[in-house]
């Protein structure tokens, strides 16, 4: 059976549960209501753990997401999600830009085995909450994965 996996320096969108694309509009405001994922629902994956571009993500990995515009989402003390600051170069990011890739079917497992981008991911922030859509919004204010 083939599967895709991701590899560092790749795109991706971020979908939802109800279906809808997180989208980073070019002021920075950023909602989760798009049903189709174009150049601004599009995040380039780079790993914060220093793996060199084209080598597979894996699930536990600590990765950062770059939107369309250059920015780099994160989520700040108020848990809200942000496209804050903006980098030539990353050498190294604030601990709120940093997220944790977990697996969608068991967010405390399965550490070190390839991501396949066929199955659901949840993202544990590094206030050790999860992103998730309330009302269209993106947030960080989950303790565990829903």
């Amino acid at each position: 059976m083939y599967t895709q996996h991701l590899y560092y320096g790749g795109q991706v969108g971020l979908r939802s549960h109800t279906g809808r694309f997180v989208c980073v509009e070019p002021n920075d405001r950023i909602i989760v209501d798009r049903s189709q994922m174009n150049v601004w629902e599009t995040f380039t994956v780079l790993s914060a753990q220093n793996k060199p571009f084209g080598s597979p993500v894996m699930v536990g990995d600590s990765i950062w997401l770059r939107t369309y515009h250059g920015k780099f989402l994160g989520v700040n003390d108020r848990n809200n999600a942000q496209s804050l600051r903006t980098y030539a170069h990353v050498t190294h990011s604030l601990q709120w830009e940093t997220f944790t890739i977990a697996d969608g079917y068991n967010v405390y497992g399965n550490y070190g085995s390839p991501l396949n981008i066929q199955n659901p991911i949840a993202l544990r922030t590094s206030h050790n909450t999860f992103l998730c859509d309330e009302n269209s919004e993106l947030v960080g204010n989950l303790s565990h994965s829903q």
